[in-house]
Order: structure tokens, then sequence, then C-alpha cells
């Protein structure tokens, strides 16, 4: 049985990772494109009340729980199936839910903090970083999270300035140097994707 590719795709909130893995997806075939997504796998003390709970960071790396997406990864490195969580972003805490993640040829994990841990980096054949303009980012941000968290525009602005800038210069920014590739301005740099898909292909055809 040949060995998924796995595909970390890192970056700041509003970047463009989730615009990039789907269209890897689209490029490759959605049948053989699976895509896990870190921010699933926020990790906040569910016997905190929902007031604090929302006070948590959830963009800092002690609020994501790595140990479950390295298994889940390996899981899948194993031929096997896996379930990652879901998180919901108005109670703040994890469903009873859960997504059925199964192997396929390529398997992208995107999120802010893919390449802070080191032991996760290892699980990747291929590290991307999206590297985007601050400004641009914050105008993703807003539009995402209204539209698919039903939040509060003052409020993802407040969490931007007191939280969200700090976290991306102190963890996530840094991860850079990890990346293999780098892509400016994400989803809207088609000669980029393409490179990277090239790439993709290449190594995928090594294994």
């Amino acid at each position: 049985m040949r060995k998924s590719l796995i595909i970390g795709v890192a970056g700041g909130s509003g970047s463009g990772k989730s615009t990039i893995s789907k269209r890897l997806k689209e490029l490759n075939g959605n049948n053989r494109v699976e895509i896990i997504d870190q921010s699933a796998y926020a990790l906040v003390d569910s016997s905190l009340d929902l007031l604090d709970r929302r006070k948590v960071n959830l963009g800092h790396p002690s609020n994501v729980d790595f140990d479950l997406l390295k298994d889940n990864i390996n899981d899948l490195i194993l031929g096997k199936s896996t379930n990652s969580p879901i998180f919901d972003y108005h109670t703040y805490e994890r469903t009873d839910e859960i997504i059925k993640h199964e192997p396929k040829d390529i398997v992208i994990v995107e999120g802010s903090l893919v390449l802070y841990d080191s032991a996760l980096r290892d699980l990747f054949d291929i590290k991307v970083y999206v590297d985007t303009d601050a400004d641009i980012r914050l105008i993703r941000k807003i539009l995402k999270d209204t539209k698919e968290k039903s939040l509060d525009i003052d409020n993802i602005i407040l969490d931007y300035i007191s939280r969200d800038k700090n976290v991306y210069m102190n963890f996530v920014e840094p991860t850079k140097r990890f990346a293999d590739i780098i892509i400016p301005e994400g989803g809207e740099n088609e000669i980029a994707i393409d490179i990277l898909n090239s790439k993709i292909k290449g190594t995928f055809d090594r294994l």
C-alpha cells in the first residue's frame, strides 16, 4: 500500500490556508484528498463557565490538542480511519459529535500552528507557509468569522488587537522558517499554487 502524502499548511488567521487546501483538493480530486483542520483541536477546560471559556486564547499553542492531532495523522499514515473532534464556537467546547477521516493519497493538515510542534512537523512530507499582509488577513478574518462563526465584528477586532496579533508575532510567523514552500497572498496566488501542486505530484510519485 502506498503511503499517504502528508502536507502541512500554516499561516496567520485569514491568510488563505483553507482556500489553498480546497484548491489543492479540486486539482487532485475530492476522492484523493483529505483535509484536517487544526481549529477542531482547540482545547478548553469544560469545567469553566461560558464567560471564562470565552476568555481562553484559542490561538495560543497551549490551547491546541497537538497529541490528538498527531495521533489522528499517524492513524491515516498507517492506513486506518480516524476521528477528529468538533469544536463549537458558540459554547466554546467540544461537542459529542466527530468527523470521520479516511486514509487517502493526500492528507492536508491546515492551521495557524501546524508547523509549531516539532513532532507534528516531522510527519509532513511538504511544509507550506501562507504569507499574507496583516490588513488583508484581518479583513478576511472578519468576513469568515461573521459568516461561519456568527461572531460580532467588534469582538473580532478586539480579539485581533488584544490577542491574535501578539500570538501571530510570537508563535505563528516564526514557524515560516520551517516551510519548504512559502506562498505570498494565499489563495489568490495561482502561480504559487500551481508550483505547489507540481511539487505534490513529484513528491507523491517518489513515495
